[in-house]
């Protein structure tokens, strides 16, 4: 699903997502990334949502945002009730939806400068030596 036509790239922008690929400023990931409006972090450990925990979210807590978006995959799930109190312990936002979903308000937010971070999980991750941008 192509998500912006914007070639803005003082940011990082989410360009197009698909299950196995998300591109971001015109570089395709093919893992599960973290992107802030600087910074893109592979995350290749993590190919499904049951896999995440607290210790998960460190990377993501260490860019202090004012805001967390996660992209559960395919499908809206919700976070637990230990992994939201995380979330409400270190006094940051947190919303959980689709991955599609996750990119699109990534990029709403981060035009709107928002100190945003999107930690988006896609299903099919293949091995970690092939998911590096060309």
């Amino acid at each position: 699903m192509k998500i912006s036509l914007t070639k803005d790239t003082s940011y990082n922008r989410i360009n197009h997502v698909t299950d196995g690929q998300i591109v971001v400023n015109q570089a395709p990931y093919t893992s599960s990334i973290i992107v802030s409006s600087d910074t893109v972090i592979e995350t290749s450990l993590i190919c499904a949502f049951d896999q995440l925990t607290a210790k998960h979210f460190d990377e993501v807590v260490r860019l202090h945002p004012e805001i967390v978006i996660l992209g559960t995959g395919n499908q809206h799930r919700n976070l637990s009730a230990e992994l939201q109190g995380y979330f409400y312990q270190q006094k940051i936002g947190f919303e959980a939806m689709s991955t599609n979903a996750a990119c699109r308000t990534y990029n709403l937010l981060v035009e709107d400068q928002r100190n945003v971070v999107a930690y988006l999980i896609l299903e099919a991750c293949p091995d970690r030596e092939n998911s590096r941008p060309g």
